[in-house]
């Protein structure tokens, strides 16, 4: 409990322990699994990550330190509306996720080989392939995209943003539209690769949640300011997609020898490169 009420003291964090809090309680209503210990102990759980919730909403900190971050960040951000600030925060969060972050790139991979390896149908599968094509067109592929994708990288500026400048345009509409998509079809995706359907759900919704705590500092003037650091949960809830999906179907690789020879070195220089490349971004900042 003390160390619940110490890690939903962040807010984002108390409301993705929160949903999913509430996910397995409606598991063990289901399936007949409640005892007097696990009722008070969930309870308990559910007490502290709405009470840090309620503390972050109310506490006058938070409000000045918005007052000063608008001034500072972004003027405009009380002209936005809600639904603004929530298109705005899937923008920034995709265009960031898809450009600079390796992990999804290796998410991407693990869900389309999952599917090319489950799969029978054709547009299933080039369907599967669209996320890991975003990613490859606007980093290893980006010279090509250049030359015959020229709008492509249009979709990531940071003028496809909502403000009030760009109402009108119609880019900043079919870039959410676009980054929407991309992350529907990684959650249907991860539905359809869950071992059973309860193991998809959660999967999804793991990921689902993850990429909300990063979508709701739209909500916030500090969203351009958080950089990359405030990926942080969405970071962990992609490896543990990618551990519970490969789990979840070890059985297509258990007699593909070069699967399992060359995942092992894949994986080795993924997780030397993802360290090194953390650490330089952290030293970067100081």
């Amino acid at each position: 409990m003390l160390c619940e009420l110490f890690s939903t003291n962040f807010e984002t964090f108390s409301v993705f322990y929160f949903i999913i809090l509430t996910y397995f309680t409606v598991n063990m209503i289901i399936e007949h699994k409640f005892t007097a210990k696990k009722i008070v102990l969930t309870v308990m759980q559910f007490l502290i990550s709405i009470f840090n919730i309620c503390f972050a909403l109310v506490c006058p900190g938070n409000w000045m330190r918005s007052a000063a971050e608008i001034t500072r960040w972004m003027v405009d951000f009380n002209s936005l509306t809600p639904i603004d600030k929530f298109a705005l925060g899937v923008l920034d969060t995709s265009s960031k996720l898809i450009m600079n972050n390796i992990l999804f790139l290796l998410f991407t991979l693990v869900l389309f080989v999952i599917t090319l390896k489950k799969s029978k149908s054709k547009l299933v599968t080039i369907l599967s392939a669209l996320p890991m094509c975003s990613v490859l067109l606007i980093t290893v592929l980006f010279p090509l995209s250049q030359n015959y994708l020229s709008s492509y990288s249009l979709l990531f500026e940071r003028s496809t943003n909502i403000n009030p400048m760009t109402f009108n345009s119609p880019l900043p509409y079919i870039a959410f539209a676009f980054f929407v998509i991309i992350m529907t079809i990684c959650v249907v995706l991860l539905l359809n690769a869950g071992k059973s359907v309860k193991s998809g759900i959660l999967v999804a919704l793991v990921f689902s949640v993850g990429f909300a705590t990063r979508v709701v500092l739209g909500f916030s003037p500090t969203l351009y300011a958080s950089l990359l650091r405030t990926f942080i949960f969405l970071d962990f809830s992609m490896i543990y997609c990618i551990v519970r999906v490969f789990d979840d179907n070890k059985e297509l690789f258990e007699n593909n020898k070069y699967f399992s020879k060359y995942s092992l070195v894949i994986g080795t220089t993924f997780v030397v490169f993802y360290a090194l490349n953390t650490l330089i971004a952290i030293s970067s900042q100081y």
